[in-house]
Order: C-alpha cells, then structure tokens, then sequence
C-alpha cells in the first residue's frame, strides 16, 4: 500500500486556527477554568507549537471608534496590529522601523496629514509597502491619486467586516506572492552578476590589444594608431560583450585601467607613434586615471584619450574639468563617433576636443550619398574653423576616401589602410 503524503499546510491551518482562539480568548477574557475543553486543548496546541509571525497591520484612522473595532477585529483573525490616529503618525512609525509593516489600512481624510498625503509620503521610502485606503467621501480625482501612487485598494465606508477582511487577506497573499517573485528575480539576478563577474575576470586577464592605423590623407603615412580590444575568453569574444558585462557589474573602471595597462606596454617604446585610447565617459570618475603613477602617465604626450559615446558625457556632472585635469596632465582629447549617438554638437562645443571622428555612418557610401557628403563637409569646415583636426572612420573603398578628401578630412582610418594588427613592437 502506497504511503500517505503528509501535508504540511493543513498543520499550518491548525496553528492558526489555534492562534486565533487564543486571540478570541483573550478578548473575551476567557481563563482555562471557563474556557470550553475543545479550545482549551487547542490554545494548549498554539502555546507548544511553533507558528509562523502573523502579519503585522498598521492602522490609520482619526476616529477612535472605528480604529478600535476594526483592531479588535483584526486581532481576532490573527493578525498583529499596530493603531495611528493621523497620517504622520504612522508616517513615523514606519519610518522608525523599516521592515516592519506588512500592511496598511489608512483613512483618508485626516487632520493634519491625511491619508492621500501618508500614501505620497510613504512611496517615498516605502515603495512596495501595500496600502488600502478606506473614505466616506470617494471622488473620482482621489481614486484617481490613489492608483497613481499604488494604493492596492479604495473602499468606501462603511464597510462590513467581511470586506474588509476580505481585503486584508487578499492584499496580504499578493503581497507575499509579489515579495517571493522579487526574492527570485534578486536571487537570479545576483547570481547571473556572479558568473558574469568570473567570466569577466577571465576575460579581463586574457585581455589583448590590436592598433588599427590612422593615416594622413595625403601621404597616406601613418598618423598615429587607434588601440581596439581584442577579447579570447569564449564567452565574451567581442569588444560590445566586453564592455557591456563591465556596464552590468560595475567594472568599467577596472576594464579601463586593464587597457590603459596593456597600451602603456607599447607607449613606453622610444618610438612608438601616437596612440588613441578608448575613454568611456563614466571612466572620468575614477580617480586613479588622475594620478601620476597611472600607467599612461608617463607616456602622456603620446597619448590621445578618445571619448566613447556608450554614454552621454552629461552623466558626468563636472566632465568638462576632469577633462583639462588630462589636458594638464598631456593628453589630448577626441570625441569619437561625432555624427552618431550620444556624440553631438553639444559635446563638440562643451569638450572643444583636439581631435573629432566621424562616425562610419556617415562615412559609408559617402561618394555616393549627396546628403552625407554635405554633412560631413560642414562638421569638417567646422572643425577647421575651431582648430580641431578632423578624423573620418571606417573608410573601406577609393571612392569614399576621395569623397572624404575633397571635403576636407584630413585623416582616414579604415580597412582601406589596413586591419587592427596584434602589435606594433618588433619581435624581441
């Protein structure tokens, strides 16, 4: 014979079942000698065994009458509760004790801070708290609010028992259901950010460079040289996938320092040409870019720190003087990508960069494109007129880079020129 399944839910029935009577006992102020022997033996269960922590309700209201019965009421179905007679006095008992409340049943019209006020107060530091709000008054334009700043319920008094008690049961099982889901979601979460994070690690210590080269338009000799991530951890093989798993935890600072690290390999070579470094925006607010002993210090005059747009620049809030603090310190500066995302005019006037690329999009087909070849020769006569020099990028045929030329670039980067290379040391 197959063996019967406890269920564990119909002990828990029986504990809160046998709360309660404790709870009625007390109320009606019932002792063992006059309790009847049923109860009795099951308040002598509640006393033994051990029951989960009943949900803790605070209640709102002004009138005394209502917030005792309503109390009393909730007490007797097992449920702890906690009496305000005004909005900032509850206001300030969940303030003092975080964590504490399950839920809230407020009244909203109030002295002093009434209930639709505590709702707008409370989103402020209690955001997933449930609340229910109860009026003898319901307009349109309050339940209205009330929705608006997530109030789980809108009753009218007076209300029966039953509803109410069936409101408080309802909000609390879809409270613990919503807190179980954001439990889950916080816990894959956190653990996606930890394997991430090894992987991450990995990629970072198997990190190398490649240099793509950067040539006048005239004499086609080389100009300088642009240092391109080059990944070969498996699960992240991709400069994007890189960059994007450093955004998600928080580790674009010590990715930017691994590149600053490994270009400064190749700048402390007594001939090594000019180098245009990846700078992404949020990389200004590390203060070890700063110091002297940075690995590229050194190496400064040699060195062209080039503004990404994986981000508006505007994020940061005093890029402008972390910028000079590089000029002072010998770098020069390029905006990257001007003509494409978050890399606009605004920028251009706010950095006043030495150098300007512009973005392959606009580069792409320009020998045929009328209207991109007008943009670009506008950004470069721009540029000359603010004494920056001009970049284009991604330039992949003859047509293009004599298109680019007659507006007036006067340095092209692309495959037409040649493809990033590993390195630009000579073998040892």
């Amino acid at each position: 014979m197959a063996a019967r399944r406890c269920n564990p839910n119909r002990f828990a029935g029986i504990h809160v079942l046998a709360r309660r009577i404790q709870v009625y006992a007390e109320v009606c102020r019932l002792t063992p000698s006059t309790m009847p022997p049923l109860e009795l033996a099951m308040a002598t269960v509640a006393l033994d065994a051990p029951v989960e922590a009943p949900s803790e309700v605070l209640l709102v209201d002004d009138d005394e009458l209502v917030l005792s019965a309503y109390a009393r009421l909730l007490r007797v179905s097992g449920y702890a509760v906690t009496r305000a007679n005004d909005g900032r006095a509850a206001l300030q008992l969940v303030l003092a004790e975080p964590g504490r409340f399950d839920l809230v049943v407020s009244d909203i019209m109030m002295p002093g801070l009434d209930g639709m006020s505590f709702l707008r107060a409370l989103r402020g530091t209690s955001p997933e708290l449930p609340v229910i709000l109860v009026t003898a008054w319901p307009t349109i334009s309050s339940a209205a609010e009330a929705v608006e700043y997530g109030a789980t319920r809108y009753l009218r008094k007076p209300i029966e028992w039953p509803a109410l008690h069936a409101a408080v049961e309802h909000t609390l099982v879809a409270s613990r259901s919503d807190k179980a889901r954001r439990t889950e979601a916080r816990t894959a979460r956190e653990a996606s950010a930890r394997v991430t994070t090894l992987a991450l690690h990995r990629a970072l210590a198997s990190l190398t460079m490649a240099f793509q080269p950067i040539v006048h338009s005239e004499s086609r000799q080389v100009f300088a040289y642009e240092a391109l991530m080059r990944p070969t951890e498996s699960s992240m093989n991709t400069p994007k996938a890189v960059l994007d798993a450093a955004e998600s935890v928080g580790s674009l600072s010590a990715l930017g320092a691994r590149v600053r690290a490994l270009v400064s390999e190749v700048a402390r070579a007594p001939d090594a040409p000019p180098l245009f470094v990846n700078l992404h925006p949020q990389d200004l607010l590390d203060e070890a870019l700063f110091r002297e002993n940075m690995p590229l210090s050194a190496f400064a005059s040699k060195v062209v720190f080039e503004l990404t747009e994986r981000a508006p620049l505007d994020q940061v809030v005093d890029a402008v003087d972390r910028v000079e603090r590089l000029r002072s310190m010998g770098f020069r500066i390029a905006i990257d990508d001007l003509g494409a995302g978050f890399a606009g005019l605004a920028t251009l006037a706010l950095i006043q960069p030495d150098f300007v690329k512009i973005d392959m999009s606009l580069v792409r087909a320009i020998d045929r494109d009328e209207r991109r070849r007008k943009i670009v020769c506008s950004l470069a006569a721009l540029c000359h007129d603010m004494n920056i020099r001009v970049i284009a990028e991604g330039v992949e045929t003859v047509a293009e880079c004599e298109a680019l030329v007659g507006c007036g670039c006067e340095l092209l980067q692309g495959y037409l020129f040649g493809r990033p290379k590993r390195s630009l040391l000579p073998p040892a």
